[in-house]
């Protein structure tokens, strides 16, 4: 038989062995006080529980400061919320929220909040303006060791790591903390132009449909190193090549507008690698090529083929006739405009 809701609040205000006890509230009439017929249940006092299922399995209780939904005070019930008909049973071990079956798959054992719907599906995060929305991962050691937060007064996103800030990314730009690496196992693709790059960035990319860029501010240098020792430098003067690195060409090199050209020493070949013997080694390595070793090719007709620059003197690279005789001993084969072959007459000095 059932009791009415004043008789039933003086039981369990007395004695908690009514725990289990059936309320039938049978008014529906609201605006009354707890007189048991006003509808309301509130005659459950602290750590008293409304228990559910034929063992008492899962109970809802108020300890006089939280409240509680024990889903496992007996077996192992887990927790369906339900938005649509025709719902499953819910994963083992989780909290599973249902508007619609996505198909035959379960979700990990390890998840313990599962969202599912047979269309799109989205967790919506409402803050006023100006404030921060975002997941925090945390351990025993650090409570938010991780986070990925959105940033609604500067509209990005934040990405922390190791409770520091590792990256921010907006709609145009990706930054990234000191210290951060990019380990990429396949090659960045540009697949369209982007802005021009200005004379402040330090940047690579595609300024237009055809040119690669890549840029650094002024005063900035580029510097190429091997295993962290220099190897080579440019700035907007001068491309330099360390002391002992050989500067090996297999094509020719064609100078525009070259104020200078200061060389240290340069060997320039067909194929193959020789060892640097002077300031600058020209070689013709191929013994059927029908090819000159070196072409010289003066624009400027009213001036000389070449000019040397050295001290004059007895024993010097370039001495003086004086009283000294030239017995002619070679020649040396060239070539001049007009395809004429001749010969410059060369032998010791006496």
């Amino acid at each position: 038989m059932a009791q009415s809701a004043t008789v039933v609040s003086k039981t369990l205000a007395t004695a908690a062995a009514y725990n289990n006890l059936r309320l039938d509230v049978l008014s529906t009439t609201l605006g009354h006080t707890h007189d048991g017929t006003d509808g309301k249940v509130s005659v459950l006092l602290d750590n008293i529980a409304v228990t559910m299922g034929t063992g008492s399995d899962s109970k809802i209780y108020y300890d006089g400061t939280d409240s509680f939904w024990d889903l496992r005070a007996v077996g192992t019930g887990d927790l369906m919320i339900a938005l649509a008909g025709s719902f499953p049973s819910p994963d083992p071990d989780a909290v599973h929220i249902w508007g619609g079956t996505a198909g035959a798959v379960t979700a990990p054992s390890s998840s313990r909040l599962i969202i599912e719907n047979d269309a799109t599906a989205f967790i919506s995060f409402l803050v006023p303006d100006g404030q921060n929305s975002g997941l925090q991962f945390g351990d025993a050691s650090d409570n938010n060791v991780g986070a990925f937060i959105y940033r609604h007064t500067t509209n990005d996103f934040q990405f922390n790591m190791g409770a520091t800030t590792a990256a921010l990314w907006s709609a145009t730009k990706l930054t990234l903390s000191d210290g951060v690496e990019i380990n990429m196992q396949e090659a960045i693709v540009w697949t369209a132009a982007g802005a021009a790059v200005t004379g402040t960035d330090y940047s690579i990319g595609r300024d237009d449909s055809t040119v690669m860029h890549t840029n650094v501010p002024t005063g900035a240098t580029y510097e190429w190193s091997v295993n962290d020792v220099y190897i080579m430098g440019l700035t907007a003067t001068e491309l330099a090549v360390a002391a002992g690195v050989d500067f090996k060409v297999d094509s020719i090199i064609e100078g525009n507008g070259l104020s200078g050209v200061s060389i240290s020493g340069l060997q320039v070949s067909g194929t193959g690698l020789i060892s640097r013997t002077a300031g600058v080694y020209v070689y013709q390595d191929v013994s059927s090529g029908a090819v000159p070793a070196l072409i010289i090719n003066q624009t400027d007709v009213s001036e000389e083929m070449m000019e040397f620059m050295t001290t004059i003197g007895t024993g010097n690279a370039i001495e003086a006739i004086a009283s000294k005789t030239l017995t002619t001993t070679h020649f040396i084969k060239i070539t001049i405009p007009g395809g004429l072959t001749r010969y410059i007459p060369c032998g010791t000095i006496a």
